[in-house]
């Protein structure tokens, strides 16, 4: 089933009367070392299944793929036509580490990465419009009190908090660029001829129209509970408080600023012990709306 333009962007739409929105999720709930298992993920899945379909997204769901097959399905998804979408959410449910993210056998996929795959060499289809990537991950093992920062634990498998997720290692994750990496995939010619450069002149550096959304800052845990994590379920909540229950005469906020109110509740939820950051590369506000 597909909705019509249920999302404001205030970016340049695309050339299609109607647009469509797509998101994607990858729960990474099980993994080869049993002991790894994420309990209440699925119940982060499901509210995320849940806020965007009715928010009039088309939903496309992974469940514990390894390193090789969650990479090859970002690669596959920047290769789709995306002329009729007007925007794209991509949500990352797992282990982490920081800027990385735990695959099913144990090997960690690095954040950054699979954002650049939809610039605009990669995924022409999505130039000048949203891409939003949600991260539900650790980035290390250190933790924050109301007196500051926590030193991780001898064992940091064994939190204080049972069914808490836990980073078990803390490390610098920068993306490591190659030849092959920054080679052109399209020509100009190429991308002329899709109208995309056409249709947004000097509309956005290659790498513009992002927003990423971590549930932690780099180095610190984040928590989740069997009911699901905080910040996942604390920004369905925003979501659907802002986005579907307000009446469509009732002003709405755009997402930059709802995602403050996100931060009061994991507070209420976290004891103030969890600061979500968020990194905006945006040309302008994006406005969601129900269908």
């Amino acid at each position: 089933m597909r909705w019509k333009q249920n999302v404001d962007t205030e970016v340049q739409r695309s050339n299609s009367d109607s647009e469509f929105t797509f998101n994607i999720i990858f729960n990474q709930q099980k993994f080869d070392d049993p002991k790894e298992v994420r309990k209440g993920s699925e119940m982060d899945r499901d509210a995320l299944m849940n806020t965007f379909q009715k928010l009039g997204f088309d939903i496309d769901v992974h469940e514990n793929l390894d390193s090789f097959e969650l990479k090859s399905e970002i690669n596959n998804l920047a290769e789709r036509d995306f002329k009729d979408y007007g925007c794209l959410v991509v949500c990352l449910l797992s282990h982490g580490i920081e800027n990385a993210i735990l695959c099913y056998d144990g090997r960690y996929v690095n954040t950054n990465e699979l954002r650049y795959e939809f610039s605009l060499d990669n995924c022409p289809s999505l130039y000048g419009k949203p891409k939003i990537f949600i991260v539900q991950a650790c980035q290390g093992s250190l933790s924050q009190s109301e007196t500051g920062t926590v030193a991780p634990p001898v064992n940091p498998a064994s939190f204080v908090f049972q069914n808490v997720s836990g980073g078990l290692e803390s490390s610098p994750s920068t993306v490591q660029w190659t030849n092959m990496d920054v080679k052109h995939t399209y020509s100009a010619k190429q991308l002329k001829q899709m109208n995309i450069l056409d249709y947004y002149p000097g509309r956005n550096p290659p790498l513009m129209d992002f927003i990423t959304i971590n549930a932690t800052l780099p180095g610190f845990l984040c928590y989740r509970l069997n009911k699901g994590s905080f910040f996942i379920q604390s920004l369905c909540e925003a979501l659907s408080q802002e986005y579907l229950d307000k009446i469509p005469d009732e002003g709405t906020q755009h997402l930059e600023d709802l995602l403050r109110c996100v931060q009061d509740k994991i507070n209420a939820y976290s004891d103030g012990r969890q600061t979500m950051p968020w990194e905006v590369c945006l040309s302008k506000h994006i406005r969601f709306r129900k269908v």
